[in-house]
């Protein structure tokens, strides 16, 4: 009787052991294969088309300034997004404005558009390269 019970606990233990050593395995392929890798090979366009309309690159300037301060206190909540980090890149389209935010993801260019056309706002994301037409 003894002999069986040292015998299942024995079992017991080899399978606990193995159960380990192929959590730990499993862990360690993890971490070894290193940090996620970010892509970011989106090169904005001094301009591009969208909408039949031509937009150019241009500086931030007041009037655009305070075009995306009213987009921001009509949206408080978008305020201080991690999405929309840092200065935005500005196209122009006579009076109406494309801010985006871009950066870099493991699947590619992560993008947020925050864009005022006539009159309105409108905001939009996606991946990939926002400047060239989708199919």
């Amino acid at each position: 009787m003894i002999g069986r019970f040292l015998l299942c606990a024995s079992a017991l233990l080899c399978a606990s052991a193995l159960l380990c050593a192929s959590a730990l395995l499993c862990a360690g392929c993890d971490a070894a294969s290193g940090p996620e890798t970010l892509v970011d090979n989106t090169e904005p366009p001094e301009s591009f088309m969208h909408a039949s309309a031509t937009w150019v690159m241009k500086p931030v300037d007041d009037d655009a300034t305070k075009c995306l301060s009213r987009f921001f206190a009509k949206h408080p909540d978008l305020a201080g997004s991690p999405e929309m980090d840092g200065p935005p890149i500005l196209f122009a389209s006579q009076k109406d404005y494309r801010f985006y935010w871009l950066s870099a993801s493991a699947d590619g260019t992560t993008w947020v558009c925050v864009a005022f056309e006539g009159g309105k706002f409108a905001l939009s994301e996606g991946q990939g390269d926002p400047f060239v037409p989708s199919a």
